[in-house]
């Protein structure tokens, strides 16, 4: 398991401990693979990755995300969440 990441701020008398994304997705091209960390580990083996967030207004609108990937066994695990207020709900 990777170590805590460590920031050290000017102001600071010592160091403090990063806080993880919840969700990063990075494509390098249209037709790559994405690579997809949540809660700070990589997603492998993925199936379909759905991220939708929109707002009309300067408020914070809604949120839906969704991780389908596949165990060595063939087994169908499904990450997904929809925060209250968002269109789909």
């Amino acid at each position: 398991m990777d170590k805590p990441s460590l920031t050290i701020r000017p102001e600071s008398t010592g160091p403090e401990e990063k806080k993880q994304p919840l969700l990063q997705i990075t494509l390098d091209d249209e037709n790559g693979i994405p690579e997809v960390f949540y809660k700070g580990e990589e997603i492998n083996r993925k199936r379909d990755i759905l991220f939708h967030w929109e707002t009309d207004t300067i408020i914070p609108g809604g949120l839906t995300y969704a991780i389908e990937h596949v165990d060595p066994g063939h087994i169908v695990n499904r990450i997904e969440r929809r925060v209250k207020g968002h269109a789909c709900d």
